[in-house]
């Protein structure tokens, strides 16, 4: 197993050309070191690479894009799936982490679940971190945290939390 995947990276290296300086080796290795711990985003490589030129910055995005290591989409399904069962997030909350990461407005919309999805995750969520008879404004409070709905939010206690939880 080492030895196959040791050879795959060693042909990625040989794809790139011989020309190439230093300079953009050292790029593209550290770009592989952050896409080894997870997917990212378009935006995130190139404030990565911003110390480097514009030349090397569209070679190494190119170059992973050839190879098929870089794709804005499939980095941020991965950030909305990471984010779902018990550390589940809201819609709001969702929209927020990947406008912070850079994403653009129609992947953000393309990515993020819909309000029957949202609901969906809210009840899991709530169902899994709550009993029935945990305190309404707890509950609440850790749901709006999270960036539900807030009228998602009070549908769903009135529903699970027994005698409406008053609080008490």
């Amino acid at each position: 197993f080492f030895f196959s995947s040791r050879r795959r990276h060693t042909r990625y290296w040989r794809d790139w050309s011989s020309d190439v300086c230093s300079s953009d080796l050292a790029a593209l290795a550290l770009t592989l070191k952050k896409l080894r711990a997870a997917d990212r985003l378009e935006s995130e490589i190139r404030a990565l690479l911003a110390s480097y030129t514009e030349q090397t910055q569209e070679k190494v995005i190119g170059f992973l894009r050839e190879h098929r290591m870089l794709d804005s989409a499939r980095a941020a399904n991965a950030l909305v799936e990471r984010r779902s069962g018990r550390s589940a997030v809201g819609r709001t909350k969702l929209r927020s982490e990947l406008e912070a990461r850079g994403a653009t407005p129609q992947l953000i919309e393309s990515v993020l679940p819909s309000e029957s999805d949202d609901a969906a995750r809210l009840w899991e969520l709530l169902t899994s971190k709550f009993e029935p008879e945990a305190p309404r404004a707890k509950a609440g409070r850790f749901l709006l945290a999270r960036g539900f709905d807030e009228d998602l939010v009070d549908s769903a206690l009135d529903r699970y939390l027994i005698g409406g939880g008053d609080g008490s």
